[in-house]
């Protein structure tokens, strides 16, 4: 805890600004990762409320820019990456814990235990275990999923799928809607966001499953009260609204009955329709 960041980065003889120089000498990482031999593995910071000051932000950026030019990954993290449970585990330790998982994958591939073209995906591994959570420890919208389907099969709800639409801003941040049809015009919705992290993990795949948690949350308070759910046309209106200051990220969507009409190139805000799509998040 609370190690400087001139102690962990190199900088001496490095060639940044004067500015960065003095920040790295003057300021420390929340938690520093090292592996067995004290080498540093990654950073982690809380960003709590303050962050969202002009002052910490400035500061924040200072310390993201000396993180990318040491090459030492970022975790930034609040409240909610440490509270809330998905399949009995903060968020902090999914993304730990796929990043183990997904080095030990690079180095069995590097070995020739896995095919070279496998790509991979910690939502998919298979874990032994004796219930869903488990199994698939890293797929947290599985539980919720089958579920809806179950509800759906036994003629309680009209569709038994959810569908999501996810965007990325000038950032790389993520943000997104999912929804599902509950009754004759009505919807249950959810929209959420998720930070770019400076870190060697794509996290796509993981907000979509936290969307998928959200929505199920509210799903099962709507099943139970029969209250918050909205109109189609509020949700359409909204995605008009989205998809005009972000691009497009993904979409996953079965029959809806709200209006997803729009080509992929419509979604694409015209001033980012000349940049690249998201790849994987650093």
């Amino acid at each position: 805890m609370k190690i400087r960041l001139a102690d962990v980065l190199r900088i001496e003889g490095s060639g940044i600004e004067d500015a960065l120089y003095t920040f790295a000498l003057q300021t420390h990482f929340d938690f520093l990762i090292c592996d067995v031999r004290q080498d540093p593995l990654f950073a982690v910071e809380f960003d709590g409320p303050t962050h969202r000051e002009q002052a910490q932000e400035a500061r924040d950026a200072k310390k993201d820019a000396l993180c990318a030019r040491f090459d030492l990954p970022l975790l930034r993290i609040n409240t909610n990456h440490l509270l809330k449970k998905y399949n009995k585990a903060s968020l902090l330790q999914w993304i730990i814990s796929a990043w183990e998982l997904q080095k030990a994958f690079n180095a069995a591939q590097a070995l020739g235990q896995i095919p070279a073209e496998e790509d991979f995906d910690p939502i998919m591994l298979w874990h032994s275990g004796k219930t869903l959570e488990e199994i698939h420890p890293h797929w947290i919208g599985l539980r919720p999923r089958l579920h809806i389907e179950k509800l759906h099969k036994k003629g309680r709800l009209p569709v038994g799928h959810t569908c999501s639409v996810t965007f990325t801003d000038d950032r790389e941040n993520y943000r997104g809607i999912e929804l599902i049809d509950v009754g004759a015009d009505q919807v249950v919705c959810v929209e959420s966001a998720m930070r770019e992290q400076r870190f060697p993990l794509y996290l796509g795949d993981l907000f979509r499953e936290v969307l998928t948690a959200l929505l199920y949350d509210k799903f099962i308070d709507f099943f139970q009260t029969g209250g918050g759910s909205v109109a189609p046309t509020i949700v359409s209106e909204r995605l008009q609204v989205i998809k005009q200051r972000y691009r497009l990220a993904g979409r996953f969507c079965a029959p809806t009955a709200v209006n997803f009409s729009m080509s992929s190139a419509d979604w694409l805000n015209p001033r980012l329709r000349n940049k690249s799509g998201p790849g994987s998040v650093q």
